[in-house]
């Protein structure tokens, strides 16, 4: 079951630019255990973000396929679920602790998300999401 709880509830706005003039703002997408099957994060709006950055950080003794999932249908407003698709190149194989950076740019898509599929042992998992944008 995907978690669709706005982010923007654990959004901080961190601090403006003054020579870009962009603002750069903080998500933590998800903080907690992996679960027995993994876990789905919360959707973040990613609106005029140009660039972003996404941290996993994974302890424990877990294993599975950590990657990212976008979709530009998705609308929570109208209780559009959306169809989320991997972002390229964004699949990555864990085996035990350790952690895993994105760095996004050009983005053109407006949610995204971050899926944990476990295959063996236990865990935690923290994602935070950095952007910045005009």
């Amino acid at each position: 079951m995907k978690r669709t709880l706005a982010a923007l509830a654990t959004l901080a706005i961190l601090s403006p630019s003054l020579s870009w003039g962009m603002q750069t703002v903080r998500y933590v997408m998800y903080s907690g255990s992996t679960g027995s099957s993994g876990i789905t994060s919360n959707i973040i709006p990613l609106g005029q973000e140009d660039l972003a950055a996404v941290q996993v950080v994974l302890t424990g003794s877990t294993g599975g396929t950590l990657q990212l999932n976008a979709s530009v249908d998705y609308n929570p407003n109208l209780g559009i679920a959306g169809t989320w698709t991997i972002i390229g190149g964004s699949s990555v194989n864990v085996n035990g602790a350790g952690n895993t950076m994105y760095n996004l740019a050009d983005i053109g898509y407006p949610f995204l998300e971050v899926q944990y599929i476990q295959s063996t042992g236990v865990g935690t998992i923290t994602a935070t999401a950095f952007g910045k944008g005009p």
